[in-house]
């Protein structure tokens, strides 16, 4: 008995669900006859508006009604269905109770409205190729100046948006989900083998590169028609690379950088209201472990004096390419990024005044900022900082060389460094120093092989390196040993929030941090004769 009072609650509560469903329909309908156009056609925007005007339990009651009848039209009822239901039609049927294919569609287009923009999607069908496009163009318009034609750094991530789209699919932009991403992307990007656009195994022909600012084929720098590979299905190359005996693939690192750019797009898309919210930090999460960083470690005694003191830096061979002379020297007594250092201008490296307990102490300083101008940038907002010269750079002659580039009408600091890919500088230098002595770096030894150092070793069954990366491992080493204060290390490196300072000032009153910080800082010493690196004489 219980089961069957249960079952006439239920129905009961279903014919009253249905009852205020069918008066809401009847509103409609009387609505949507008083709204009509001349012609008879039903007007959509006064349906909406009806729409709007109804409460969350009116909705939830007209759309149950319109399921139910949207049945009945079909005549989907089975010899099983209760009496009660199939006299429901009848009399439904009889009386013309039906709902129209344009209140039908209206109701549920309605929903699906509803549904978009509870996502954050504002628009449509659009595929992923074309969002790419307007990013790319929006990227262009906002550099200073606006971009006419794509370079390096916007290709660059053209390459890596388009391996989104290799792996999901051009769907269209309100398709791309949470699921699609992960299952389709994040799951299975690490199977992607490295150098794919070398290896033929992978490609099923060639096409014409086009530039999506101009819409006509890119050209290289000799005014050649770029082209690209046509990549086979990307379940036969995941499939090949893993069959495939002696596959490489790409590093945590690199995959985590390509998440970065990817979500990047992505949250410029949701800004715009063309896919769903939260994609981005939703890729961000899912960042893999064991980023290739934690494979680098620092040089040895032994191995530092390999790099310094041998023929090279003592005979001064390195005095016409400078960013290979100074930058490694500057990294290893500073601890900073690359192209932190690769970037700066003459007007970078300043002599300042501090006033500390009455007395007046002028120190050089390397100033690391952001300017747009000058296509400098940074890796975050601890990064812009005000940092001391080590003395002992100071004696090597950099100072004498800031003073050779001003005479010789330079502006920068290291001139034959350029920047790649919008703000990424250094490139030459560690490809120099970590792959190619020659240069070259598809093939021959890097600087670091050159002097002797075995380059890689596996500790623990994992391959550790040696890069120019080390050079910063080896300075925060050297400073927790000398006990350099937590605090001070990261400022000097970038990781802390460093000088609160305007950049510009020559002066800094009472600024005792940042005299003891250049105290700090000169502490840092390393095992190997600095006498036998020559000093500074450069072309004059």
């Amino acid at each position: 008995m219980a089961n069957n009072f249960q079952w006439e609650e239920s129905a009961r509560e279903q014919d009253s669900r249905l009852s205020r469903g069918k008066r809401l329909y009847e509103r409609l309908k009387d609505h949507e006859r008083q709204t009509q156009y001349h012609n008879g056609e039903t007007d959509p925007s006064a349906i909406e508006d009806f729409m709007e005007s109804m409460t969350a339990k009116d909705w939830e009651d007209l759309s149950n009604y319109s399921n139910y009848i949207g049945q009945l039209k079909s005549d989907d009822l089975s010899d099983s269905s209760r009496p009660e239901d199939r006299a429901y039609a009848d009399s439904s049927k009889r009386n013309g109770d039906l709902a129209t294919d344009t209140v039908l569609r209206a109701i549920e287009e309605t929903r699906q409205h509803s549904a978009l923009a509870a996502r954050g999607i504002e628009e449509t069908g659009k595929p992923l190729s074309e969002l790419v496009d307007i990013y790319i163009r929006d990227k262009a318009r906002k550099s200073r100046p606006a971009k006419t034609s794509m370079d390096k750094g916007l290709f660059d991530i053209e390459t890596e948006l388009q391996r989104l789209i290799m792996f999901v699919g051009d769907v269209p932009n309100h398709e791309l989900t949470k699921k699609i991403l992960k299952q389709g992307y994040i799951d299975r990007r690490a199977g992607l083998p490295n150098m794919l656009h070398r290896n033929v195994k992978y490609i099923d022909g060639k096409q014409r590169k086009i530039d999506r600012l101009t819409g006509k084929v890119a050209q290289d720098q000799k005014g050649k028609p770029k082209d690209v590979p046509i990549y086979k299905p990307i379940d036969q190359i995941l499939e090949i690379a893993r069959n495939s005996t002696g596959t490489k693939f790409h590093t945590a690192r690199t995959i985590n950088n390509e998440f970065t750019t990817i979500a990047t797009f992505l949250r410029a898309m949701e800004l715009y209201g063309l896919i769903e919210k939260g994609l981005a930090d939703y890729l961000v999460s899912n960042k893999l472990e064991g980023d290739d960083e934690s494979t680098v470690i620092p040089f040895s005694p032994d191995d530092l004096k390999l790099l310094f003191n041998n023929e090279t830096y003592r005979n001064g061979l390195l005095f016409d390419k400078p960013h290979c002379h100074w930058l490694p020297l500057i990294s290893l007594y500073h601890g900073n990024r690359i192209g932190e250092m690769a970037m700066l201008y003459v007007d970078d490296l300043i002599p300042v005044t501090i006033e500390t307990e009455g007395q007046s102490q002028t120190i050089w300083v390397f100033l690391i900022q952001r300017n747009i101008e000058r296509r400098q940038g940074r890796k975050n907002k601890q990064s812009a900082r005000i940092v001391p010269v080590h003395q002992s750079l100071i004696e090597l002659g950099l100072i004498e060389y800031r003073q050779q580039l001003i005479h010789s009408g330079e502006q920068r600091l290291f001139p034959a460094e350029k920047p790649s890919g919008g703000e990424n500088w250094g490139n030459r230098t560690s490809a120099w120093f970590n792959n190619s002595f020659d240069g070259n770096t598809d093939h021959g030894k890097g600087f670091v092989e050159w002097c002797g150092i075995q380059k890689h070793l596996t500790i623990d069954g994992v391959v550790k390196k040696k890069v120019f990366h080390s050079l910063r491992k080896n300075w925060s080493t050297q400073a927790k040993r000398l006990k350099l204060d937590r605090d001070m290390r990261r400022e000097i490196t970038g990781h802390g929030e460093g000088q609160s300072l305007d950049v510009h000032a020559r002066t800094y009153e009472d600024n005792y941090e940042l005299w003891q910080q250049k105290i700090e800082l000169d502490r840092v010493q390393f095992d190997f004769d600095l006498s036998a690196i020559r000093k500074w004489t450069g072309p004059a």
